[in-house]
């Protein structure tokens, strides 16, 4: 999978009012973009271990050696809405015990970070008809399809391809790369690795989606090019 656009988020531990991201996709934001694609809505915890079953490798690229930037948003939420409609009160946040906050409208402040024009291209391996399934999905997908949060729209096609083996897969992102004129910044992989640069622990595996969300623990490496 190709992501590239000109905002992505990818969080991971981060709730309520400040809502960082990782400087590199989750698996959990992987698996996202493919239920989305797969119109798969729900907790989907069958077909979550099918896409869990092998860890993707992921590969960050930058511009003219331009290197990552975030972009802080101050934002609002719940401004506008009417609390005398059924349907626009249920967007108004509430509190702890879903009453709305007394003397206010329901408006809350957050801060909320993006990463700026960055390109990351997700290869992972699936068993049997699932490849073709996912392909055929990215390439007309049933629900839209966004990096990280719902406007955050790519900028490119997310299917690079399916390839045989994990030789031809890697030259054919290498290729896609120099024609784009990017320049490969750091690779994540699976697990720890006593030669990788970080090893940092994520909690960004999905075992479940929907309203009541679990995920797994793993760590990953990271390997920066020098």
């Amino acid at each position: 999978m190709w992501l590239e656009g000109p905002l992505q988020s990818w969080g991971h531990n981060s709730r309520f009012d400040i809502r960082d991201t990782l400087p590199f996709p989750t698996w959990s934001g992987l698996c996202g973009i493919i239920c989305c694609a797969m119109g798969k809505g729900g907790e989907q915890t069958e077909l979550l271990k099918k896409l869990t079953r092998y860890p993707p490798q992921l590969f960050a690229f930058e511009h003219h050696n331009y290197g990552q930037t975030v972009l802080q948003d101050y934002h609002g939420v719940g401004g506008g809405l009417n609390a005398d409609d059924p349907f626009e009160v249920l967007m108004i946040p509430k509190t702890r015990e879903g009453k709305k906050p007394t003397g206010v409208a329901g408006n809350i402040l957050t801060w909320r970070y993006a990463l700026q024009d960055s390109v990351f291209c997700a290869l992972q391996r699936f068993d049997g008809e699932l490849s073709s399934e996912i392909a055929t999905a990215l390439e007309r997908p049933y629900w839209q399809i966004y990096l990280g949060r719902k406007a955050y729209t790519p900028s490119s096609h997310v299917l690079l391809g399916t390839y045989p083996d994990e030789g031809t897969a890697l030259s054919a992102i290498k290729e896609t790369a120099k024609s784009k004129d990017l320049t490969l910044r750091f690779k994540v992989t699976d697990g720890q690795d006593d030669e990788a640069d970080d090893c940092i622990l994520l909690n960004d595996v999905p075992l479940k989606f929907g309203i009541h969300k679990e995920y797994a623990s793993r760590y990953v490496s990271i390997f920066k090019q020098h």
